[in-house]
């Protein structure tokens, strides 16, 4: 693991400044990689796909092969819960879903439900595949599903996923192979939120009973083998799949390296199949792959304590970021400056959201006039970030924190394991004593920002520290878009999106960027932009 460098109090100012003028360099350094095709996806499908897919057909007869893929870090546990990268790139062999997507259109396609409904305003009716069983021999259907779902939806459970969908949720087996999903009030971006919801065995989670989830027992066509902690994840394959033998890899291994350029040596030299997540300085050579994806680091505000809780010292740090620098030097091309937090695929996008300009004179300004007004625009403000962050992550961070101070603010930075790191972002309501900022990266695979809206902006969202006094309007706003659908939704959420960033700026967006994979020699893979790898769209020569 490289090292990583932390600002705390007592760690000396001339310590930071060199970092930070080592930053500087950074960027002013960087050669620009020849820059791809911006983000991009296609526009969601209202419809529901009805039909199942057609079986898989046998591979032909070959060696069994392992297929390494290594990715940036080790997932902290293994709960079908979780709903953020590192659980799409080394789950998704092992849990099935609902519903999958069309790698190349993005739409809805049936999985372990082979078609749905709505069938009132608040019911969503999912017919789900028969003769399908978990790895534990215990029975998918119905009554299995509706257990999950209540589990994954349940508040007090407080599950990565559960801001995707309305406080409320519930799901109800009809009958065997029948289930119904019922909300408080209507919301039809529903059918989408199943793509996050693992299903996985019920008794394996009633077992758990700690919690620790260092094991994965799913539907998929790959089966849990070990977890060695600190070295690899293996799954093998199942060979009581529904769907058949997908492919002719036996073996699938997730080792983690936490420096890109590591992962980067290892897919050139064959160590691994597939390197994930690459930084833009480590695509001069080898097979690169980079793909368009809904992804947006960003950052976000604990919004109740001062100053962050003076929307004026919001503003001022989005207009710290100096968005285009960081596209053209850190990302190398490979991102483009963000307007919001979702792109343009998604339903509920606002193209009249103006992107936000590098303006430190005028940040300066809103900074001062906090201060003449009695905001304590002194108070210590810690921006929080994991420690196994890559190079593009902290050198961004950092600037952004050497702006910020210059401006005249006190920002300071922590780094903690990813675990420690986890508890205190999930940490609400903010304790009085925290005043925060958190990186984040957010991608809205449900292609609808009701997903972005519940989970950041809306009182008592996963990562949102909004509330109903600060917030009303903006909470009645959306309440009456999230009811709508069709083109009345697509306008409504775009209104929503604007309020936001002109009345809360919960969030400062930054850019929009591609994931960048390498595939060793022979390997063919084409990179997915929900981030799922799957062994059957992988050939060996």
């Amino acid at each position: 693991m490289f090292k990583l460098y932390v600002c705390r109090s007592g760690i000396a100012w001339r310590t930071l400044l060199l970092l930070l003028s080592l930053v500087a360099l950074v960027l002013q350094a960087c050669a620009s990689a020849t820059p791809t095709q911006s983000p991009s996806q296609p526009a969601a499908t209202e419809a529901p796909a009805t039909e199942a897919p057609a079986k898989p057909t046998e591979p032909s007869p070959a060696e069994s092969k392992k297929l390494v893929i290594v990715v940036g870090e080790e997932p902290p546990n293994l709960d079908p819960g979780e709903g953020t990268i590192i659980a799409l790139n080394t789950y998704r062999n092992t849990y099935e879903t609902l519903v999958g997507h069309d790698p190349a259109t993005g739409a809805l396609v049936p999985e372990l439900a082979l078609s749905w409904e709505q069938t009132n305003d608040t019911t969503w009716r999912f017919h789900l595949r028969q003769g399908v069983k978990f790895h534990d021999g215990e029975p998918f259907n119905a009554e299995a599903a509706a257990w999950v779902l209540n589990y994954l939806y349940d508040p007090d459970n407080n599950k990565h996923i559960l801001g995707n969908v309305p406080a409320g949720t519930h799901a109800t087996a009809v009958d065997e192979n029948t289930l119904d999903v019922t909300t408080l009030d209507t919301y039809p971006a529903l059918p989408a939120t199943m793509f996050f919801a693992n299903m996985a065995s019920p008794k394996s989670i009633q077992a758990d009973i700690d919690g620790a989830f260092r094991t994965m027992v799913g539907t998929g066509p790959y089966k849990f083998k070990e977890w060695v902690a600190g070295e690899k994840l293996v799954l093998e394959r199942n060979p009581d799949y529904w769907g058949g033998q997908v492919s002719d890899i036996a073996e699938i291994e997730y080792v983690w390296r936490n420096e890109s350029a590591v992962r980067s040596a290892m897919a050139e030299t064959g160590e691994a199949d597939i390197a994930v997540a690459l930084d833009p300085q480590d695509t001069k050579t080898g097979n690169v792959v980079p793909v368009p994806i809904s992804e947006t680091p960003f950052i976000r505000m604990d919004l109740p304590n001062p100053p962050l809780s003076d929307i004026r010292i919001r503003r001022a740090i989005c207009l710290l970021i100096d968005r285009q620098n960081i596209a053209d030097k850190l990302y190398g091309g490979y991102a483009v400056p963000a307007t919001q937090l979702i792109a343009s695929n998604v339903v509920g996008y606002n193209p009249d959201i103006p992107l936000i300009p590098y303006d430190p004179e005028q940040a300066k300004v809103l900074i001062e006039q906090a201060r003449a007004d009695g905001v304590p625009v002194d108070n210590k403000i810690t921006v929080y970030l994991r420690s196994t962050s890559d190079q593009t992550t902290l050198q961004m961070m950092l600037a952004i924190l050497a702006a910020t101070n210059e401006a005249g603010l006190n920002l300071n930075l922590e780094l903690n394991e990813p675990a420690k790191h986890q508890a205190i972002a999930r940490q609400l309501p903010v304790p009085p004593d925290r005043l925060a900022i958190f990186w984040g990266q957010h991608g809205n695979e449900m292609q609808d920002a009701s997903f972005t809206i519940q989970a950041y902006y809306m009182p008592s969202g996963i990562h949102s520290t909004l509330s109903d006094a600060t917030g009303q309007a903006f909470v009645d706003l959306y309440t009456e878009a999230s009811r709508l659908s069709g083109p009345e939704r697509q306008t409504a959420l775009a209104e929503v999106m604007r309020f936001q960033a002109d009345n809360v700026v919960a969030t400062c967006p930054i850019v929009y960027i591609q994931y960048i994979y390498k595939l060793a020699d022979g390997v063919q893979f084409q990179p997915r932009p929900d981030h799922l790898i799957l062994a059957k769209d992988v050939k060996f020569p």
